[in-house]
């Protein structure tokens, strides 16, 4: 079962158990990571918000914290509009008992989850080495790294930008972008003051940075929200950016970052070649 699917499948139990018509199980975010929420309420309620309006008193709401075996918090269960009327002690340690097999259901989500992620990871940067070994042109190796940043980390959106020698950057590859938005932005030079930087930018909501204030209207058209922009670096050299596009704002974790870095370096040894 995964994470999405045990966090449904909780919240349900957490009604069932403690007698709600309403609960919601919250699950703290892990390493830049949004939060992850599932809800379960009965026929009286269209949603998680309707039952907490109707829970105007302390009796009628119940919360329990989801800790891990180290007492870490993992997130949390709370339970709206009893169905006899009040939560008693019952129902407190109906509720504790279902968190606490809860968390345990949930660390090991956790971990079945990053052993899936890692066998990706693995399998992509495998199958990216062997497209630049083989590859007949740098556009083959572009379209097989953005291959590999899709099948990693489920991301649609994508391009391989170059700088010419005035620093203005153009499309060599992409993915899921549309013809209007690269001609808006081909020839430009985001972020200019960035050219030389060889560390990853994360920009996790680019319609509040001023720096591009004259592309806001573009990325607003093309659903952009966040952008991750990784330098194509060898021996020192910066030849272009890989960058990725997201339509939530904040949508690249630290581990999206270190799989697109460890790309990005493939693809700059077959820009060198």
């Amino acid at each position: 079962m995964d994470l999405d699917a045990i966090l449904v499948d909780l919240a349900e139990q957490a009604r069932s158990a403690a007698r709600a018509n309403a609960a919601l199980v919250t699950l703290t975010g892990e390493g830049g990571e949004p939060p992850a929420i599932a809800s379960s309420v009965s026929e009286r309620y269209a949603s998680w918000d309707d039952a907490v309006l109707a829970s105007t008193d302390s009796s009628s709401r119940l919360e329990q914290p989801l800790l891990d075996r180290g007492g870490r918090r993992l997130g949390r269960i709370e339970l709206a509009d009893p169905l006899d009327g009040r939560f008693d002690q019952a129902a407190e340690e109906a509720l504790g008992r279902v968190a606490r097999l809860g968390a345990a259901a949930v660390d090991r989500g956790r971990i079945d989850r990053e052993l899936v992620r890692h066998a990706d990871e693995l399998g992509a940067v495998f199958s990216l080495a062997g497209a630049v070994a083989s590859a007949g042109s740098l556009d083959e190796v572009f379209g097989a790294a953005l291959d590999a940043l899709e099948r990693a980390l489920g991301v649609t959106r994508g391009s391989v930008v170059l700088f010419d020698a005035s620093d203005a950057i153009h499309f060599r590859a992409w993915r899921g972008i549309s013809e209007a938005y690269r001609a808006h932005v081909e020839g430009s030079s985001p972020w200019k003051g960035r050219i030389a930087d060889t560390e990853p930018l994360v920009v996790d909501d680019v319609l509040l940075d001023p720096e591009i204030a004259e592309l806001h209207d573009a990325m607003r058209d093309e659903g952009i929200r966040s952008m991750l922009l990784v330098p194509l670096v060898h021996s020192g050299a910066i030849l272009g950016r890989f960058v990725l596009y997201a339509d939530r704002a904040a949508a690249f974790p630290r581990e999206d970052v270190r799989l697109a870095v460890a790309i990005a370096s493939h693809v700059a040894a077959a820009r060198s070649a």
